[in-house]
């Protein structure tokens, strides 16, 4: 875990120091801009994967895993409603994005990335609320919940990755790209790794896992804890968006 944590911060420092050590102002702000959105980036991965980690457990214990009358394992649905809302949604945000560009309406990819990290405290303020209820009554809830909540979470997911990949792929100088490529896909899994800390967070006592309520509250804690940090991390990306469409403007010579 040390180990990690310390290749984390090296990562950061080493794109800061790399970016501060540049003359030229257009490789600077390139990888200035670069540095945000791996940020941007690990902060929603960091959440996005308790889809692998705290959901499945969540599903398990305190739902009702029943759709269209079939009984289904909670492993379900920690792959396939975001496998298939991806499916369905990628085309469309493909076209609607296409559509607002031809008539200059296109928003910026750091904007982008603000939706992205609300669709990410939306999905789980309303992971949260369900968790509350359930905990409240004791009674498990409807699966279709989860379903809704991963189908808000992939939107965001839609609007971050992709967009935040080809933010970097375009922005990277020529001499630095595969280091800033590497840093790109090493940071967004170290939000695997930083979603097993949050998921720590959520430990429940072995002897009380049957107790519907109280491993409810449990998980309200936890994405209640989520839904107030990503509302944070969002609002300063979108106080930060001007800045980041400067610094890409600055190394593309165009908004970003």
């Amino acid at each position: 875990k040390a180990f990690v944590s310390y290749l984390s911060m090296a990562i950061i420092l080493g794109i800061f120091l790399l970016g501060y050590s540049c003359k030229e102002k257009k490789e600077r702000d390139s990888i200035f801009a670069i540095l945000i959105i791996v940020l941007a980036a690990i902060c929603f991965q960091s959440f996005f994967k308790q889809l692998y980690n705290s959901l499945t457990l969540f599903v398990d214990r305190d739902f009702e895993k029943v759709l269209f009358g079939f009984e289904l394992e909670a492993s379900f649905f920690s792959l396939v409603p975001n496998s298939l809302a991806v499916i369905l949604f990628a085309g469309l945000f493909t076209m609607l994005w296409a559509k607002l560009a031809d008539i200059g309406r296109n928003p910026s990819i750091p904007m982008k990335i603000v939706f992205a990290l609300c669709l990410a405290v939306a999905s789980s303020g309303l992971m949260a609320w369900v968790a509350n209820g359930i905990a409240l009554t004791g009674v498990k809830a409807s699966a279709w919940w989860i379903v809704l909540a991963i189908g808000i979470l992939t939107l965001g997911e839609l609007n971050i990755l992709p967009m935040g990949l080809s933010a970097v792929s375009t922005l990277a100088p020529k001499r630095y790209a595969s280091f800033l490529m590497g840093a790109w896909f090493l940071g967004t899994s170290l939000g695997g790794y930083f979603s097993g800390f949050l998921t720590s967070l959520a430990s429940v006592e072995k002897e009380k896992v049957a107790d519907v309520a109280y491993t409810a509250n449990v998980y309200f804690g936890l994405y209640w804890k989520c839904s107030v940090a990503l509302a944070v991390v969002a609002v300063i990306m979108l106080l930060m968006t001007q800045m980041v469409k400067r610094l890409m403007a600055g190394a593309t010579g165009k908004p970003g």
